[in-house]
């Protein structure tokens, strides 16, 4: 049965400090770990799961730990992860300045603009779109996808005009999204790459990314990568359904 610990038993189990601990409460859950976390995040209604990407047996083999690929694959909310190589510096998300959200076209994928964009009204950032065109790959087979413009130098109305739908269709955004600073960045390449690429040179805090819970073998190619390399956390959400 789940009971809050005392502040002063948390300090010491986990070793945080005080003013750390000043509002937090420890639940005790049994059975296998992810299924625990998934099973108390339903119970107490949570937004959000945050997650070290390894512990410290995965951290040494450099892969993905296993409780975290089971909690992100099975978590009906929103889960943060971050990896425990990554500077102290960046793995804080008290001052967002840009939140990057790699969009591939298809209407599951913008399942993370809302939430991203919630974020930004929130936190006063700027709300990066990136779509990444790819040339050697079939565009994704979900109905409703819009890809831009086959090469990037492509002529300028063209890209103006594809810009201007492909915002307007990637919705719903929070009231008042308009006045946010959002911007749609292009690409071309491997999406990985080129994402990857953006949040480093641009300074992204946080990477905001939705997609299908999978991590079988031969799929899930970007977001294995970057769990692997972000720069920065990365924040899934469950891309929507057509």
């Amino acid at each position: 049965m789940a009971h809050a610990a005392s502040a002063a038993t948390l300090t010491s189990q986990l070793g945080l400090t005080a003013a750390e601990t000043a509002s937090a409460t420890l639940v005790e859950a049994v059975g296998a770990p992810a299924t625990a976390i998934v099973r108390t995040a339903q119970e107490r209604h949570a937004w959000l799961i945050v997650m070290s990407t390894q512990g410290e047996r995965a951290w040494r083999a450099r892969q993905l730990g296993s409780t975290t690929a089971a909690v992100i694959q099975q978590a009906e909310c929103g889960v943060l992860a971050i990896r425990p190589d990554m500077p102290e510096s960046r793995r804080s998300l008290a001052s967002l300045a840009r939140v990057l959200v790699p969009l591939d076209g298809s209407p599951g994928a913008a399942a993370a603009v809302a939430l991203a964009a919630d974020l930004v009204k929130r936190t006063g950032a700027r709300l990066d779109l990136l779509h990444v065109a790819t040339l050697h790959k079939p565009p994704p087979a979900e109905r409703g996808t819009m890809v831009g413009p086959r090469y990037l130098d492509q002529p300028g109305h063209e890209w103006s005009a594809w810009a201007q739908e492909f915002l307007r269709r990637f919705e719903p955004l929070p009231q008042g999204w308009c006045a946010l600073p959002v911007e749609l960045h292009t690409a071309h390449g491997d999406p990985s790459e080129e994402i990857l690429r953006f949040a480093r040179e641009q300074g992204s805090d946080l990477i905001a990314t939705a997609w299908r819970q999978t991590l079988a073998l031969g799929r899930a190619e970007v977001v294995k990568r970057l769990l692997a390399e972000a720069p920065c956390p990365i924040l899934f959400v469950q891309a929507a359904h057509p």
